[in-house]
């Protein structure tokens, strides 16, 4: 690595993964399968700490990956090389100067992500007014991060906000809150203060012990995948699961009938499985309070980044992906109270951590910070108008307020979740 502190807390972070991982190896050792009630009853004690400790005014733990995000550029800095460099990688640039947001195209993003990330900006400056510092962003609105870490060893890389950031820490991506926060019209999804609520009254109407004790995944199969297309072989009673196609054609052309997120919480276990690259459904089907069964993916969303398995789920191996579903299905089934606890555990995560005001809260603490490391003045670009949404859409509202305060570097929690990713926990079923 090319900065000293940098180098220093890479080494005492791999150290740390290093010694959580010679522990996992000695715990997994005895039998290559998990013993999941071990795991959760450590982990309830564990999290249900951290958990209390994360009241207001203290922000929830997974702030703290900001200070892992903007790391690469502490000594160096954000010049405005580091930013045109970006531009080459991004979707689009904006520009906040006094408190006005101005927005550039690079290239074209899926259906309206842009313009839907855009209202969520304008909305963060009249929640927090004044708070927001002058600076350009560079951002990629698709469902990849950008920025490989093998292409920038001797240099700092590109400043680019993304989505999500890949499994094994592989990319330098710095985390933002995706467009769907502030709703996903092209298929009838509401801004997620209001959906999830939704989502929520629809779970409290069938307990989860009264629900069918099966897995269920609905989702786009035409996004054919080698993940979603094992997902597929496992549809059978044999394995405890059940796949629906959902086809979006016919879906928008009858209305959106049968694809209410409020209506398919119907099930013990909801299975999560990666498209084309990252996918937006994580925290609709954790919604449910059912337990999430997580095909091992290779992409995490920023407020992802302080789980562990068998606390808010349950991992799913990727390798003989169906007896690994029906090995979940079977022990959860044998074990309902500790199966339910990790589907509450993931709901009251949501209820308690993601709110509105939790999103709001990590995009200032993320914008200010980056602001901070900027070496050059924002400039707004030459014949660029303040940016203004289409009249008449509900993108959600806002009230002006104090974020929540911004926790300090936590290398433990860091170390903990890497190693959660690389160790036996995804385990392999005959």
């Amino acid at each position: 690595m090319f900065y000293g502190d940098l180098f220093r807390n890479r080494v005492l972070g791999a150290a740390m993964a290093f010694l959580l991982l010679v522990s996992l190896f000695f715990f997994f050792r005895e039998d290559q399968r998990v013993d999941p009630l071990a795991v959760v009853e450590h982990e309830e004690d564990h999290m249900g700490t951290i958990h209390r400790q994360q009241q207001e005014p203290n922000c929830p733990s997974y702030f703290a990956w900001i200070h892992e995000d903007l790391a690469p550029w502490s000594e160096s800095g954000i010049t405005r090389e580091h930013l045109d460099e970006a531009r080459r990688k991004g979707d689009f640039r904006l520009v906040i100067v006094d408190g006005k947001l101005y927005f550039e195209r690079i290239q074209e993003c899926i259906q309206t992500r842009d313009e839907i990330t855009l209202q969520g900006l304008l909305l963060l400056l009249e929640k927090f007014p004044g708070m927001i510092p002058d600076m350009e962003m560079v951002f990629v609105c698709n469902d990849f991060p950008q920025v490989p870490k093998d292409e920038y060893r001797s240099k700092p890389p590109p400043p680019v906000f993304s989505y999500c950031t890949s499994r094994f820490g592989g990319h330098f991506d710095i985390l933002f809150p995706d467009w769907s926060f502030w709703g996903w019209p092209q298929v009838k999804i509401r801004p997620w203060e209001q959906e999830s609520v939704e989502i929520f009254d629809g779970a409290n109407e069938t307990d989860w012990f009264e629900r069918e004790a099966i897995a269920y995944w609905k989702g786009n199969l035409w996004v054919m995948t080698p993940v979603r297309e094992e997902l597929l072989q496992c549809n059978n009673t044999q394995y405890n699961v059940v796949v629906y196609y959902l086809d979006w054609a016919k879906e928008e052309a009858e209305g959106f009938k049968t694809s209410s997120l409020s209506k398919q919480c119907h099930t013990r276990y909801k299975v999560y499985a990666e498209g084309r690259g990252w996918s937006a459904s994580l925290k609709y089907l954790i919604s449910c309070g059912s337990t999430i069964l997580h095909i091992q993916p290779d992409f995490w969303e920023f407020f992802a980044r302080s789980w562990l398995p068998y606390v808010e789920y349950w991992p799913i191996s990727r390798e003989n992906m169906c007896s690994s579903i029906k090995h979940a299905v079977d022990w959860g089934n044998a074990h309902p109270f500790e199966a339910s606890a990790i589907g509450k555990r993931g709901q009251a995560f949501l209820k308690e951590q993601l709110t509105m005001d939790h999103v709001y809260s990590y995009m200032l603490h993320v914008m200010q910070a980056y602001a901070k490391l900027q070496r050059f003045k924002p400039e707004v670009p030459k014949g660029v108008q303040p940016w203004r949404p289409n009249p008449g859409e509900n993108f959600g509202n806002v009230t002006a307020g104090q974020p929540c305060n911004m926790p300090p570097r936590d290398q433990v929690m860091v170390s903990r979740f890497t190693a959660s990713q690389v160790a036996g926990y995804w385990q392999k079923c005959p």
